[in-house]
């Protein structure tokens, strides 16, 4: 139990507020309203440091952050990219914080996924590298707006290791593979399902929550203005691997039991499909963040 002296007075005044994009900031649309970005400017202008996380590349998010227009800013410098496996500053133009998948890991995923008629991909900032186009990385290339590059020697590609691995494909084929995965790997890897179709390996201890901790430590805010933030992306992550669990044995047995957890996010899940063919039509806002030499560029 807390001491009565270590307890927080009051309100705690905000130093950083981190949010997530998808089924949070975002709308149906995959857009920022109006309203949240009005509020989101309003608290950068306040010295309020304000930081997207998501499990999308850096590249991937960058159009939102542009439309917050709060890059050249001290309170908008950092976002943080591929599920807390990396903490890019927008300043330094370049990743300060990341955590790779092992490439032993890499390889033997690889390897088990061409067994199931799957192929892998695996991220940098601006680009999806993977060893074939099909309809499915061309899915992901296209939700998340950056660049699809097939490399030919995949296999000696994967050796330095990257932050993240992705599996796109089919539903039913992915449940299989993630047991499978799973059972090889135990916790030298994390794999889980983050949307139907896509299946994903980070590196163990990886996440969101320990990501904004070290970010917070980075900038020096005391430990209690991240607890509440640290404490809601546990649960968060806590109750995604839920709704995994239960749709994987709602499947496999027909129990209709636990639904609560999962409903909201069923149903969110429900109209991203409906929308699947709209999504895949919309065109990213104009973020141009590069010159003619390929540099990075920030709003000031």
């Amino acid at each position: 139990m807390a001491k009565e002296s270590d307890k927080p007075q009051g309100k705690l005044p905000a130093k950083i507020i981190a949010l997530d994009l998808d089924d949070t900031l975002l709308d149906s649309h995959q857009q920022i309203s109006e309203e949240n970005v009005r509020a989101l400017r309003r608290a950068a202008a306040l010295g309020i440091y304000v930081v997207l996380c998501s499990g999308r590349a850096e590249d991937a998010i960058l159009p939102f952050v542009r439309r917050l227009e709060i890059a050249g800013t001290q309170s908008g410098r950092y976002i943080i990219a591929v599920n807390g496996c990396s903490v890019f500053d927008l300043h330094e133009r370049k990743r300060i914080y990341n955590k790779t998948v092992a490439p032993e890991i890499l390889l033997h995923a690889n390897k088990r996924a061409k067994e199931f008629g799957l192929v892998t991909e695996v991220y940098e900032p601006d680009t999806i590298h993977t060893e074939q186009e099909t309809e499915w990385t061309r899915l992901d290339s296209d939700l998340c707006h950056i660049r699809l590059n097939v490399v030919p020697d995949y296999e000696t590609f994967l050796k330095q290791g990257f932050v993240k691995m992705l599996i796109p494909g089919d539903p039913d084929l992915l449940q299989k593979l993630q047991a499978v995965l799973k059972s090889d790997f135990g916790n030298t890897a994390n794999v889980f399902i983050s949307k139907p179709y896509f299946l994903e390996i980070l590196p163990p201890d990886c996440g969101k929550g320990e990501a904004i901790s070290w970010l917070s430590d980075h900038i020096g805010l005391p430990p209690r203005n991240d607890h509440g933030i640290r404490r809601q992306h546990e649960r968060r992550e806590h109750d995604k691997k839920m709704c995994v669990r239960n749709r994987h044995e709602k499947r496999t047995s027909g129990n209709q039991g636990h639904g609560s957890l999962c409903d909201g996010k069923d149903k969110r899940r429900e109209r991203r499909g409906r929308l699947h063919q709209q999504i895949r039509a919309l065109k990213a806002e104009s973020c141009e963040w590069k010159d003619e030499s390929g540099e990075w560029k920030v709003d000031n």
